[in-house]
């Protein structure tokens, strides 16, 4: 049994084998002859011919024209353009190519001139008439006139007579409110000058048992809003030393001072300074 079953397969393989070389060598014949009908040259080639027409500029004159009468023009022989076999899509495109770059110039358009507006002219109306002239004022009575002017002139007199007088007595009452407001300046400056005096004098005392009556300190003092002492110097020495310091100590001692009012400061601003004047019997 086993032979047997060895011979049966090697026949079926056999002819198998064979069934598959034949349907390749029948698909390779196949493919050999399609390609041969896809890539074989055409028995005749294809030629292909299209006039050019040239377009000439409607725009530009003819000299030719305007010189002489006007000649036939030879059209020019169509242009051929022949295929080669081994591409006839390239011949139709080079053609198409060449209508495309064909320049067709279009013609200018004729240009519009805008007539320019006329200004209207400007109306120049005729000069008024000037009005005529009133007609003059009757001359009034030379008598009447004079009245008139002379009663004028009094008014203005008395006018001026009653301004002079208000004035006047203006001035008067001015000048009496001055002296009573200076009165009132020079009595204060006076107080205060006497209470400056008197702190002083409690603090000064002459050294030696026979003084010059003779010897004079002048000492030069600034106070301040609120009565203190900002500066103190001599402007005039007696020549004693020891009385020039006991002058000096007892101005610095007696500070603070009785503050100076507003009126006070500007009399003293006007005498130019402050100073008290030792002597060997008192401040004077």
């Amino acid at each position: 049994m086993t032979p047997l079953r060895d011979s049966s397969r090697d026949a079926a393989s056999f002819w198998t084998i064979a069934a598959s070389l034949l349907l390749h060598a029948l698909f390779i014949s196949l493919a050999v002859v399609v390609s041969y009908r896809t890539f074989a040259p055409p028995d005749k080639p294809v030629e292909i011919s299209m006039p050019v027409r040239i377009v000439q500029e409607p725009g530009l004159p003819d000299t030719e024209k305007i010189g002489s009468a006007p000649e036939a023009l030879d059209e020019p022989p169509p242009l051929e353009h022949s295929l080669e076999p081994e591409s006839g899509f390239k011949a139709i495109e080079s053609v198409r190519e060449t209508i495309d770059h064909t320049e067709v110039r279009k013609a200018p358009k004729e240009a519009i001139t805008l007539a320019k507006r006329k200004k209207q002219p400007l109306k120049v109306e005729p000069p008024k008439e000037p009005p005529k002239a009133e007609a003059k004022k009757k001359e009034e009575d030379p008598a009447a006139f004079l009245e008139k002017r002379m009663a004028a002139l009094r008014k203005e007199v008395e006018k001026r007579k009653n301004d002079l007088g208000t004035q006047g007595s203006r001035q008067a009452s001015g000048n009496q409110g001055n002296s009573a407001e200076a009165g009132r300046g020079e009595e204060e400056l006076s107080r205060w000058l006497a209470l400056v005096k008197q702190r002083s004098q409690a603090y000064f005392s002459v050294i030696g048992e026979r003084p010059d009556l003779n010897q004079v300190t002048v000492i030069g003092i600034k106070i301040s809003d609120s009565g203190a002492l900002i500066d103190a110097s001599i402007h005039t020495s007696s020549g004693d030393r020891q009385f020039d310091q006991s002058a000096m100590q007892a101005v610095r001692q007696a500070s603070p001072y009785p503050p100076p009012s507003p009126e006070v400061k500007e009399r003293i601003k006007q005498a130019g300074g402050l100073a008290l004047r030792f002597t060997s019997r008192g401040i004077q």
